[in-house]
């Protein structure tokens, strides 16, 4: 029986908060079962959100091995040598972001536009009590990452620059699906694992 789209999105979100809490060793063997799964599945993807986010995972131990004191890693360049304990923390901190991407595509990959978007729905039910209009927000959350997802070098390049790359892309506002549909007795079980393993994990 398959997740509602609502149950993936959290689950991605508590991975992403649980990363923070992991230990290098769990975040290594946790990032290597990631990799060889997303392998097995032929998935493209990920690979190409690691690619665009190769910057992110780069700079932390590039700066923390400078802003960080300890043993230089070249100590006859004194204070020109990154150190060992700021490389370490700069990497655990890049290791956390790649187990987070990984994991977020992991969790969301088998769902279709419209599965998304009715999934950001029903999880942002709730501000439709203080009067939020919950189906425009979540159509735009959805295409907002549906247009990440397209993104390429050229368009990064018009964003950057302040021009809109939104042109050409085969998406449509306009959503008839992106309605909240109720949770299952399995979702919510799940979800409710989910945040017991996470309240563990994070205290």
């Amino acid at each position: 029986m398959a997740l509602h789209p609502t149950t993936r999105i959290l689950i991605g979100l508590s991975l992403i908060f649980a990363s923070s809490a992991l230990s290098v060793f769990s975040l290594t063997i946790l990032a290597m079962a990631m990799t060889s799964t997303l392998i097995a599945l032929g998935d493209g993807v990920a690979w190409r959100w690691v690619k665009r986010a190769r910057l992110l995972l780069i700079i932390p131990p590039l700066i923390n091995g400078y802003v960080m004191a300890g043993d230089g890693v070249f100590p006859s360049f004194d204070l020109w040598s990154p150190t060992w304990q700021g490389l370490a923390n700069g990497a655990l901190q890049s290791l956390r972001l790649l187990v987070a991407l990984l994991g977020l595509r992991l969790v969301m990959r088998p769902l279709s536009r419209e599965q998304l978007t009715a999934g950001l729905t029903t999880l942002l039910s709730p501000l439709s009590y203080v009067g939020a209009d919950i189906a425009p927000l979540a159509r735009r959350l959805g295409l907002t990452l549906v247009y990440l997802e397209q993104l390429d070098g050229k368009k990064a390049g018009e964003l950057l620059r302040g021009a809109s790359p939104f042109r050409g892309l085969p998406v449509h506002v306009d959503n008839p699906q992106a309605s909240a549909s109720p949770l299952r007795l399995l979702d919510g079980a799940v979800i409710a694992l989910t945040l017991v393993i996470l309240f563990r994990v994070v205290t």
